[in-house]
């Protein structure tokens, strides 16, 4: 299965959404306790780009099958420099090596960020 990685446009959106949703419905590993809303969503991708954050969606034959995203860490000052990542892979498509192309370009295209110092990982499952 060939995989591409770019940043995210809109027209991927919903499809990163019902992404997301899924693993806040069907797991732990995502600290919300309530499925988002698109318009919820979308403000957090708008919040995202707005920082100038990277937000990169994974496609496999024209298809959104994985995304990942950096955002705040915490709000505190001495974390102004700290990032969270967040990674969640279409649940047809895991195990595929997808999620570690995902973060390895999420590092690349974060090296050319003065302001992203350290990417930290919240893990749950």
């Amino acid at each position: 299965m060939e995989v591409t990685i770019e940043k995210i446009s809109k027209k991927y959106l919903k499809d990163a959404h019902t992404i997301y949703n899924y693993y806040i419905v069907n797991s732990y590993s995502n600290f919300e306790e309530k499925i988002l809303t698109f318009n919820q969503f979308h403000s957090n991708y708008k919040n995202i780009a707005k920082n100038k954050l990277p937000y990169l969606i994974a496609l496999s034959e024209k298809k959104v099958v994985g995304l990942a995203y950096l955002n705040r860490f915490r709000e505190k000052s001495g974390y102004r420099f700290a990032f969270e990542n967040t990674i969640y892979i279409h649940e047809k498509h895991t195990r595929q090596g997808i999620g570690y192309k995902l973060l390895k370009e999420l590092l690349y295209v974060s090296k050319n960020n003065k302001n992203i110092k350290l990417i930290v990982a919240v893990i749950g499952s």
